[in-house]
């Protein structure tokens, strides 16, 4: 695990996760659920990747929200996740 990465700014924990053939096969950046990062991060996933596809869950037993952006390229999948109340987001980049 890496502590403390920085990505434009935003200082995140990181797992690598390595595949048997393929080397490079995910990586999970978590970071503080802070609004003013969450939105530098989606805004420059958005201007990378386009659009993000979207879907919310519902959890009316804890009464919060599970959100997940997703973009899906050639090459892998991006997730920019959030969990109301959680304390931290996650992005996820898992390749194909």
């Amino acid at each position: 695990m890496l502590r403390d990465y920085d990505f434009s700014g935003v200082r995140f924990a990181v797992i690598l996760s390595l595949g048997v053939k393929h080397g490079l096969a995910k990586v999970t950046m978590t970071a503080p659920d802070k609004r003013e990062a969450f939105e530098k991060v989606l805004t420059l996933l958005t201007s990378r990747y386009g659009k993000p596809g979207l879907q919310a869950e519902y959890d009316g037993d804890e009464e919060t929200t599970h959100t997940t952006w997703t973009w899906v390229k050639p090459h892998g999948t991006c997730a920019l996740e959030s969990d109301e109340g959680s304390g931290v987001f996650t992005v996820t980049y898992a390749a194909r």
